[in-house]
């Protein structure tokens, strides 16, 4: 019988073009900040929180290249795969979820259109310790009572309506105000030592913080934003390249381009040719062989 599992593991996601799973993914992390879209809309994903999707919902992330992180995910094989939103699914019969919890999860699963949710500390050792067992060893009985209490578990988030409201000291509160301000301003003449400077903080304190908040450090957020804002420029308007550089804050367009490259692996005119012939607006559907292909957790695991 095949695993009632698609994909799992725990990594540092490099980059998230838009697509469609075959089953139900579960995602939590650990640390960074990401910015994924859901059917258009962004959701934002600091560290602590847990995402899910249902197989006809696109997702990915607003940035080509995405920023330090790391993230422990999972990936569910329902009963078929649904191309279309329904108002209640099954789930693989190998998971042994009997059939009234499955409507009531599957209800309030599908009848959300939030999709980020704070993660109590039971989720995350929950998806944590199935992960570890489904890289080990872990007897069908138990791997099944893991994933019926994670999906009771983020069900009991979704009713409960827990709002993502991390915990800040003065401090944290500084540098979170700091990293607001240079995405909004990004085009400002930003250094480490003014951002210091603004923050009260070390260079190593500053970049610990920041790092725990975005991801990046705050000279590779500043670069991040940048070429965030030339992107938009280079999908809506027609302005030069030189000017766009101008505009986001690079002091060159050599420079520009550098630094675009460095974080999206094109230049700058490849981008705008490829927004022009609609690859960045193709949402991939993964088949379950593409899943498959993306475990990298050992094979082999009877289902009875």
């Amino acid at each position: 019988m095949k695993s009632p599992f698609l994909n799992f593991g725990s990594l540092s996601q490099k980059e998230l073009p838009p697509h469609r799973n075959a089953g139900m993914e579960i995602v939590f992390v650990s640390e960074g900040r990401l910015r994924w879209q859901v059917e258009g809309q962004r959701e934002e994903l600091p560290a602590g929180s847990v995402f899910f999707t249902l197989p006809w919902q696109a997702h990915g992330s607003e940035y080509v290249h995405e920023p330090g992180n790391r993230i422990h995910f999972l990936q569910l094989r329902l009963d078929r795969r649904y191309a279309a939103p329904v108002r209640s699914f099954g789930f693989d019969p190998a998971l042994n979820i009997p059939p009234a919890a499955a409507r009531r999860l599957s209800r309030i699963l599908a009848g959300t259109t939030q999709h980020t949710w704070p993660a109590s500390p039971a989720l995350e050792w929950l998806i944590r310790k199935l992960i570890e067992r489904l890289e080990g060893e872990g007897s069908t009985l138990f791997l099944q009572g893991l994933v019926m209490s994670l999906l009771a578990e983020l069900v009991d988030t979704i009713e409960g309506n827990r709002v993502l409201q991390p915990s800040m000291n003065p401090t944290e509160r500084r540098v979170h105000a700091l990293a607001v301000r240079v995405e909004a301003d990004c085009a400002e003449a930003w250094t480490l030592p003014r951002m210091m400077m603004e923050t009260r903080l070390g260079a190593t304190h500053l970049t610990e913080i920041f790092k725990q908040q975005t991801g990046d450090s705050p000279v590779a957020y500043l670069k991040r934003s940048r070429v965030a804002r030339s992107e938009r420029l280079l999908a809506t308007t027609e302005r030069s390249v030189t000017d766009i550089a101008l505009e986001c804050g690079f002091s060159t367009t050599q420079l520009f381009c550098r630094v675009f490259k460095q974080f999206t692996h094109r230049t700058p005119t490849q981008f705008r040719r490829e927004i022009a012939a609609g690859h960045h607006a193709t949402i991939q559907d993964w088949s379950e062989a593409d899943e498959q292909r993306r475990l990298k957790a050992i094979q082999g695991r009877e289902w009875i």
